[in-house]
């Protein structure tokens, strides 16, 4: 898990209808994932930068269809350690299972929703995993909605349809450019102003094996690196 779990940076996204989804899943398989292709020597392919194949994915939706299509652009970028959840419950029994590195949540479900699940996902005391990164899924979302969000915990959101580039390019994106979190007297989730970069540059001889977290209650005001 050291390398990949750790808390991330924010991207918010609309994607437009993914008319390419399924084919550019084959192309990532074909490209072997983690590398820019030939064509590509900018470096704007989402898949470079990141080991696909070790991730630990949970996927969380009530429409068993759209679980599908998600593992589906999962598998085409490498990804083979994918488990899905269709409701709040679910989500919690597997993660008290096994390790997790990324949720990819629902917004709309019933009866939890998905900003609901994020407060019970943030929640120390209570969650399996109050740390792990969150992507929001979701096409009922206006850039209100999109905002609350983000202050509730999550990482980023993504809209319905799917576009697989787009969707892979936030993975990738708050995988590899870590957020601290940070704990306040009202919120515990990612720290959409700090990176764990900006940390480790204050401090190189730190190891960030976990979430940096920056206590900022009152009376406190030390970054707490054992969290």
């Amino acid at each position: 898990m050291a390398g990949i779990r750790k808390a991330h940076a924010p991207f918010l996204l609309t994607s437009p209808v993914g008319q390419g989804t399924l084919r550019f899943a084959g192309r990532c398989r074909q490209r072997g994932g983690g590398q820019a292709s030939p064509g590509d020597p900018g470096g704007s392919n989402p898949m470079r930068d990141l080991n696909w194949s070790a991730l630990k994915v949970l996927v969380v939706d009530d429409n068993v269809f759209f679980r599908d299509i998600l593992r589906s652009v999962l598998a085409g970028a490498g990804v083979t350690h994918v488990r899905d959840a269709g409701g709040a419950d679910e989500a919690l029994k597997a993660l008290r299972e096994g390790p997790t590195d990324l949720i990819l949540l629902d917004y709309v479900m019933a009866p939890v929703d998905g900003l609901e699940l994020t407060r019970m996902l943030r929640d120390e005391a209570e969650s399996p995993e109050p740390t792990v990164p969150i992507v929001m899924v979701s096409g009922h979302m206006g850039p209100g909605d999109r905002q609350t969000a983000l202050a509730t915990g999550v990482h980023a959101v993504v809209g319905k349809p799917i576009n697989a580039t787009d969707l892979l390019r936030t993975i990738r994106h708050v995988l590899a450019e870590p957020l601290a979190f940070v704990r306040t007297d009202t919120y515990f989730g990612p720290d959409h102003s700090r990176r764990t970069t900006d940390l480790r540059e204050a401090d190189p001889d730190h190891t960030f094996d976990h979430p940096m977290v920056i206590d900022v209650r009152a009376g406190s005001r030390e970054p707490d690196p054992e969290h």
